[in-house]
């Protein structure tokens, strides 16, 4: 049996969302309510980043259109 860890984290900074990968493939969302909370969870991945250089971080794009707009 082998312990699950973090693999992935995508971060999508417009909508103040975490997306969590871990190594059996599970994805758990975290909605951060406020911007205290964003940069603190940011923080965490950070320090999870420098303990495990092979945790992947990636920000998503910022949204470049107009709201409503496709």
């Amino acid at each position: 049996m082998t312990d699950e860890y973090l693999t992935k984290v995508v971060i999508d900074v417009c909508y103040r969302t975490f997306y969590l990968f871990s190594s059996d493939g599970e994805k758990q969302i975290v909605d951060c309510e406020t911007v205290d909370q964003f940069m603190e969870l940011r923080e965490m991945v950070n320090l999870a980043k420098e303990f495990d250089e092979e945790v992947q971080v990636i920000y998503c794009d910022p949204i470049t259109t107009l709201a409503g707009v496709v």
